[in-house]
């Protein structure tokens, strides 16, 4: 089958370039091994995917959260089935120092903070077939009010953890005269 049916419904949600740069990019991200780069996207596509193509695409805003609700209905809705919307928190771990977003936040998995990328995500979940499928996708950015006050709370907890310490030695060194 030919993915731009897949895309077909995009017509009244995006423009008719966005939904066949959409079909392109899709179509190269489904073959391709290794890392997902905009030039590696550029070098696996056909006809109509160069990579200013590409990254023309990327910077177009669209609504997504609509485009995948309108997907899940058009093809992956099924009425008979029970669903329910689940948020989550998700957390990526990266090691540059460049990536937009980059911040430390808590992982779940590693029961730690990590630096890292954290993106809230809502998804209708099938509960006869225990899937999930994402509507909405949003990297979780902090303000500098926010840093500041992280930082606040750090300084803070820091001091008592300092007071704290000095109290113990004292004790210690009362206990040992």
């Amino acid at each position: 089958m030919d993915i731009l049916t897949f895309f077909a419904y995009f017509e009244t949600l995006a423009t008719a370039t966005s939904g066949r740069q959409l079909a392109i990019i899709a179509q190269a991200m489904l073959t391709m091994t290794g890392r997902i780069t905009m030039l590696s996207i550029s070098r696996w596509t056909t006809e109509g995917g160069s990579y200013r193509t590409i990254n023309r695409f990327f910077a177009t805003k669209l609504a997504w959260a609509e485009l995948l609700v309108k997907f899940f209905q058009t093809h992956l809705f099924n009425p008979e089935n029970e669903y329910i919307l689940a948020g989550d928190e998700t957390v990526v771990s990266t090691s540059g120092t460049e990536t937009f977003g980059i911040d430390r936040f808590f992982s779940g998995l590693k029961s730690r903070v990590i630096k890292g990328l954290s993106f809230f995500v809502i998804s209708l979940v099938n509960v006869a077939e225990r899937k999930s499928y994402p509507l909405m996708v949003k990297q979780t950015i902090r303000s500098e009010a926010e840093k500041a006050a992280i930082r606040e709370r750090k300084k803070k907890s820091a001091t008592k953890r300092e007071k704290k310490k000095r109290r113990v030695e004292r004790t210690n060194q009362r206990e040992s005269e």
